[in-house]
């Protein structure tokens, strides 16, 4: 059997690593107001390492702008047992955008995390230059859509709940 291994064109993904001593839920609250976006908690984000036998979950917020086509993910490098990207010790969370192709927005979005209370500092991480980034960046495509699909879901069943 073939196994499919995808290959990510990395110019659609801009990745911002932020450290700082904020939980997720604060530092989501001021990314929303200082960036204009609508991060929601969503469910967890699963990383399965062959090496451990077994699965971490990492905070997992989502927003998708539908007037720019852009979607921001804000996964956090840390749990109690493991690292998302053991190459980014010093990194508490990833900010994530999908289809930032300008690259002054991105200088722009560094800059504005950076005047947040209690940030340490934000940074440009070059994806080519993390290990397994590929497999990250498929787990995180087939994440979302799993969420999406749920999502749909819900909204059709409650949509024909409220027909009858």
């Amino acid at each position: 059997m073939a196994i499919l291994k995808s290959k990510f064109d990395f110019e659609y993904y801009t990745m911002i690593g932020v450290s700082c001593h904020l939980k997720d839920y604060r530092l989501t609250y001021y990314l929303n107001k200082f960036l204009d976006v609508e991060l929601k908690k969503s469910k967890d984000f699963p990383i399965k390492r062959e090496k451990d036998k077994k699965d971490f979950l990492f905070s997992f917020f989502i927003f998708t702008d539908k007037n720019n086509e852009i979607s921001y993910y804000l996964i956090s490098n840390h749990n109690p047992e493991s690292k998302l990207i053991l190459s980014q010790k010093q990194t508490d969370y990833f900010l994530i955008a999908k289809d930032l192709i300008n690259k002054e927005n991105e200088i722009e979005i560094i800059n504005k995390i950076k005047t947040i209370p209690y940030v340490l500092t934000a940074y440009k991480i070059e994806l080519q230059k993390i290990r397994f980034i590929n497999n990250l960046l498929n787990d995180l495509e087939i994440h979302v859509a799993n969420i999406t699909s749920k999502t749909k879901i819900l909204l059709k069943t409650k949509l024909r709940n409220k027909k009858v």
